[in-house]
């Protein structure tokens, strides 16, 4: 077999699936969808109206060369991760193409609500890389979308202030809950029971009823208010998931600083040049302290991006692993659990870090890390990476 031939099927195995093989979620290495390099990145919302499901897609192209029409997209469903995933015939799929923003393209899919099982599937094939891309989608849990003031439905869990709606009556609940960062993965301490977070205000809202959201912090929606299910949406500044303001930026460094400096910090006072100070000397280097800053908030940002939920995607457990460590190099998931899988390389042994999904009334996606006391030394090591400048 000639070399290129060789890449170019290791590339499909790699990133997805092989095309003529019937899968399985759970055995497939999904690492795309955390990747920051990734070729393109798939964000995705639920609508069931009647006997429809409506799935609206949003494409973000992060190359400059391939068009909308280097992709190609199908739907896959299956009763769990360990299910082999059944395609949806193109004849019960309709679309509509909605609009382009820059580099991302909304699309509205459409389908009869009974083609899906519990679990969905989207593949996208680049044309451009010969690259394949599956995201996962769990199909019972989608029960309400937000839109803003010009009808476009929003497609993360925060939203900045502004005027929003739900095309149903809900029950509304404000909670000004500041959520503590996460612990480290090894054991420090024993679990404190988490108290229930007491409800700051409560509304009900008549559907397509503007709300303005003007109060940061935590809302939670439903359509019956005796419900397990909901939807946790934060309502976050205008550059989230970008941290902005330098008093934002002192909370987040709690993962690479001691006690002492971490103090130290907060009392700057919003003091740009105390701040710049303290990482100079810290690394004596004004090259490595530009380095780390800006490497570190990259990563702070991509954590809030990819996993907030009803709290910011850095105070996450997911948002640890992947600041300290980066993207994974491999993902694995079931219905109940999601396992990260780190290669070993020069200054770190391989790691795998496995997580369990923690379904709450706020949100469905919420993981909780597997912690044991075998990572300090990985842990300690890869913070001295951090302060040295070297990750």
């Amino acid at each position: 077999m000639k070399p290129f031939q060789y890449l170019f099927i290791l590339a499909f195995t790699l990133h997805g699936f092989l095309i003529n093989a019937q899968p399985t979620l759970n055995t497939s290495n999904l690492a795309h969808q955390y990747n920051p390099e990734s070729e393109i990145d798939v964000r995705h919302e639920l609508v069931t109206s009647n006997d429809t499901t409506f799935i609206y897609l949003k494409l973000v192209i992060n190359q400059s060369k391939p068009s909308l029409q280097d992709y190609t997209f199908d739907f896959f469903t299956a009763a769990s991760y360990s299910g082999a995933l059944q395609q949806i015939a193109s004849n019960k799929i309709d679309s509509t193409y909605l609009e382009q923003v820059k580099n991302q393209h909304i699309i509205k899919f459409y389908m009869p609500k009974t083609e899906l099982l519990s679990l969905g599937a989207i593949r996208v094939q680049s044309k451009f890389s010969g690259f394949t891309y599956f995201y996962d989608f769990n199909v019972d849990n989608h029960h309400l979308a937000l839109y803003n003031s010009s009808n476009k439905i929003q497609f993360t869990s925060w939203v900045a202030p502004g005027k929003y709606h739900f095309n149903d009556q809900v029950y509304g609940y404000y909670y000004n809950h500041h959520f503590p960062p996460a612990l480290p993965p090894m054991p420090v301490r024993e679990d404190v029971p988490v108290k229930a977070m007491p409800i700051d205000s409560s509304f009900v809202v008549s559907s397509r009823q503007d709300m303005d959201f003007a109060n940061h912090g935590l809302f939670l929606f439903q359509k019956d208010s005796s419900s397990q299910q909901g939807k946790g949406i934060r309502v976050e500044n205008k550059y989230y998931p970008k941290l902005a303001k330098l008093e934002d930026l002192i909370e987040p460094l709690i993962y690479i600083t001691t006690k002492e400096e971490n103090i130290q910090l907060r009392n700057i006072n919003g003091d740009k040049k105390a701040f710049d100070k303290f990482w100079l000397d810290l690394t004596k280097s004004q090259e490595r302290a530009r380095l780390i800053i800006k490497n570190y908030f990259d990563r702070v940002e991509g954590a809030n991006r990819l996993f907030t939920t009803y709290k910011e995607g850095w105070k996450t457990d997911m948002g640890l692993i992947y600041i300290i460590f980066g993207a994974p190099d491999e993902v694995t998931k079931s219905n109940n659990d999601e396992t990260w899988l780190y290669l070993a390389s020069p200054d770190l042994p391989k790691l795998k870090f496995s997580f369990i999904r923690t379904e709450s009334v706020f949100s469905s996606s919420h993981f909780v890390l597997v912690r044991n006391k075998n990572y300090a030394s990985s842990w300690y090591r890869a913070i001295d990476l951090w302060r040295k400048g070297r990750f």
